[in-house]
């Protein structure tokens, strides 16, 4: 079964729509391409295509490919059109060796159509003409074709995977640039470069960048290794929600930036009732996946600036940044009655999963960061005191909720 079958309407409207439009483009500038250019398309077309085959994938979702140099260069050289057919034998191939759906090969050839429109129009506007450069001034229609280039690629996808996993298109374009960081300058660098060689030397010119693209890669998988072991270290490894480790440089690093204008932040409580018993009865198989139903359910349910963390055993900690007590125990409210009606399929098994929530707010509650999470532990003992499913507000300690 493709993967395009889990994701949602939405997502599946919008890569129709963006591979449509780009599909369209793609035939509609096809007479623009410069009589005589064939063979040089097909140079640099055989290039591109082994240069899409090293492609570093970074944990935010985003591929990167070392081939980006090749195709500004036929944007540089012939123009957009020219480079759209470059990419294109590529795209297929590499969708269909790695098994993608037949939705997403269409995004990806529409995604890419646009983002060489964007570098096209760029360069054009700004050196007169394809294949025009003088030196040194030159170098700024390029760098604005290789910026332009990269930030449409990254946007396009960027919203792809934001309504996938139901997120913000922003934060997940932030991410996605956070992850490349400094690389990001040499990844403008050597394709402004491997557009000018290609430029003035013509096939040798590329040839001669080929193996500062090869470097690039490998200097991309490296980045993409170190940031997939500060995940793990930071990540609970059966929930795949942040573990303990990170909620302690939150409350020492991150907390007093978060409350540094006097903006609200709330915590969230969580515990699964009965989890020991929970085992007990059905198997600790059974309770792992108690838990990763729990984990799954609140991050479904939070926001993408709030952070879920697996705080012990059986317990959860929701962080919300910039939410005062009222709005907190509505979230909790929603995430209650999502899980009253879960369940953990074990078998032929529906087995129910209860739950107690506690919620404390700064500085409704507390003014120091350690109180915030002992008064919401609080809270929640008094929840679970109460009955299965309850939730009680900080706000409510001395009257017993």
């Amino acid at each position: 079964m493709w993967y395009w079958m889990k994701e949602p309407p939405s997502a599946k409207v919008y890569q129709a729509s963006i591979g449509a439009i780009g599909s369209l483009l793609m035939l509609f500038l096809t007479p623009t391409i410069p009589s005589g250019s064939g063979w040089s398309i097909l140079f640099l077309t055989l290039l591109y295509v082994f240069f899409s085959q090293l492609v570093v994938a970074l944990p935010s979702g985003v591929r990167i490919s070392a081939a980006f140099p090749i195709a500004l260069a036929a944007v540089i050289a012939h123009g957009p059109a020219a480079a759209m057919w470059v990419t294109f034998p590529a795209i297929i191939l590499f969708t269909w060796t790695q098994k993608f759906s037949p939705l997403h090969t269409f995004f990806n050839v529409g995604h890419v159509a646009l983002s060489l429109t964007a570098a096209g129009i760029l360069f054009r506007v700004t050196a007169g003409g394809y294949g025009q450069l003088t030196l040194p001034f030159g170098f700024v229609p390029l760098f604005l074709a290789a910026i332009g280039f990269d930030l449409v690629n990254i946007l396009l996808v960027g919203a792809r995977l934001a309504l996938i996993e139901r997120q913000r298109v922003l934060p997940v374009v932030y991410r996605t640039l956070r992850e490349r960081k400094s690389a990001t300058l040499l990844y403008y660098v050597l394709g402004t470069t491997t557009a000018l060689l290609y430029v003035d030397r013509g096939p040798y010119g590329a040839l001669l960048a080929s193996a500062s693209l090869v470097g690039l890669n490998q200097f991309f998988r490296v980045i993409s290794e170190v940031e997939e072991v500060r995940l793990q270290a930071v990540t609970d490894c059966l929930t795949h929600v942040y573990n303990y480790r990170y909620f302690a440089d939150w409350l020492e690093n991150r907390f007093p930036a978060l409350t540094k204008f006097g903006d609200p932040v709330s915590v969230l409580f969580v515990d699964i009732n009965d989890l020991k018993l929970f085992n007990d009865t059905y198997g600790h198989h059974a309770g792992d996946l108690a838990l990763q139903t729990v984990a799954r359910v609140i991050q479904g349910y939070t926001r993408n600036t709030d952070k879920v963390v697996r705080y012990g055993g059986d317990e959860f900690v929701v962080i919300l940044p910039k939410t005062d007590s009222e709005l907190a125990e509505k979230i909790a409210e929603r995430i209650r009655d999502v899980l009253v009606e879960s369940r953990v399929v074990l078998g032929d098994n529906e087995i129910p999963v209860a739950v107690s929530i506690g919620v404390s707010s700064y500085p409704t509650n507390t003014a120091v960061p350690e109180e915030l999470v002992k008064v919401a532990d609080q809270a929640m003992y008094l929840a679970k005191a109460r009955g299965a499913n309850v939730i009680c507000n900080a706000g409510q300690l001395s009257l017993k909720c």
